[in-house]
């Protein structure tokens, strides 16, 4: 199996950025990145965060908001927060060089068991699998395994079989080899079994099951939540409210205000309510709007939506209405003094509300509003 995937590897495997470096901290960074996220789009940021957090010193050092603004995009912000986080700790217990000890490596926040594979074998080349969804993909369709793969016994199936398939030499190109070919042949929904190098030891392609499995697991529906997402303006400036670190939803970012339509999200929202209820029937929503806005502004208001848009948050899927309100001649000024639960809102000219870590969606709508 090695030998049949690294000579593969060898003759066709992509040019990526991360593969050009035996460094660990941009190996670990790269792994973080990818995870969840497809590589062309970690590509585009991949090379900007190398630039402005060169080494895990300049990480550590950094502002919080400045690694979410550069991070802003990839999604699942936890992830640039955890690295953070990790290289803090490696410049506090090991003088800001990452530890080379698989077990030291499992201690660092944000590096579980897949990141300290990938960073353990292909910068220090030991032998020790690095799997992840992709790999789980391959081995299940190679050695047909049906079952949930995250549970014992398969998932013990899978470790034993990547485990019996390193190298001795090369084993960190393996551990890549591997996931390549779940990336780019062993597909999840249409195999490219012809273009396969280990087609001819494969069981789910003998036995004609290659495609449906891994076994899928059962998802449940989404939750759905509808919301009104507020852009204040006034005297050239936009309201913009800064989410603390322990808020549920889009932790220590900026949004917009925003009502919730129902409450499906189980107080997520509410933080970001500034204390107003819609009122009336919440099927004519700009006439509710205007009634929940009689509670903060008495000077005339021009109230337009700008365009319904969806978002995922978790399990959540969360449909925006959001609406502009300007006040021509001021009057909404007391708004700043509505922030809840940590929270802190700030009226900005609309180039600097651009240059916070907004969540995605609220950018979206800032980019709208400006067209």
């Amino acid at each position: 199996m090695a030998q049949k995937l690294l000579h593969w590897f060898d003759a066709g495997k992509r040019d990526l950025p991360w593969r050009k470096t035996a460094d660990a901290y941009a190996i670990w960074v790269s792994e973080i990145m990818l995870q969840q996220t497809r590589v062309e789009v970690v590509k585009r940021y991949y090379q900007t965060w190398m630039e402005r957090f060169p080494n895990v010193q300049s990480l550590a050092q950094a502002k919080t908001d400045d690694v979410l603004r550069v991070w802003q995009g990839l999604g699942y912000y936890s992830r640039a927060r955890r690295l953070q986080e990790g290289a803090v700790y490696i410049v506090r217990e090991h003088q800001g060089i990452v530890p080379r000890s698989h077990e030291q490596l499992l201690r660092v926040p944000g590096v579980g068991p897949y990141s300290a594979g990938a960073i353990g074998s292909i910068a220090f080349g030991q032998r020790v699998p690095a799997i992840d969804g992709n790999v789980v993909r391959v081995v299940c369709r190679y050695d047909a395994l049906t079952g949930d793969p995250n549970r014992a016994p398969i998932k013990g199936l899978i470790e034993g079989r990547v485990q019996e398939w390193l190298p001795e030499e090369r084993v960190g190109d393996f551990n890549q080899a591997l996931m390549e070919l779940g990336a780019t042949v062993c597909l999840p929904r249409a195999p490219l079994c012809a273009a396969c190098p280990v087609r001819p030891g494969c069981q789910g392609f003998a036995q004609g099951i290659a495609a449906s499995l891994p076994t899928p697991k059962e998802r449940s529906q989404p939750t759905s939540v509808r919301a009104l997402p507020l852009l204040f303006r006034s005297r050239g400036r936009l309201l913009v409210l800064r989410l603390p670190e322990g808020a549920r939803w889009w932790a220590g970012l900026s949004v917009l205000p925003t009502l919730e339509v129902g409450s499906a999200s189980a107080g997520a929202l509410t933080p970001l309510s500034l204390g107003l209820e819609l009122k009336g029937d919440s099927g004519d929503l700009g006439a509710s709007l205007l009634k929940t806005l009689a509670q903060v502004a008495t000077n005339e208001l021009n109230v337009r939506p700008i365009g319904p848009l969806t978002h995922t948050v978790t399990r959540h899927r969360v449909e925006l209405n959001p609406f502009e309100i300007r006040a021509p001649r001021g009057g909404l000024e007391g708004l700043g003094e509505r922030a809840q639960a940590g929270a802190a809102l700030v009226w900005l000219r609309p180039s600097d509300a651009l240059k916070e870590p907004l969540a995605a969606p609220f950018r979206k709508i800032l980019e709208r509003s400006s067209e």
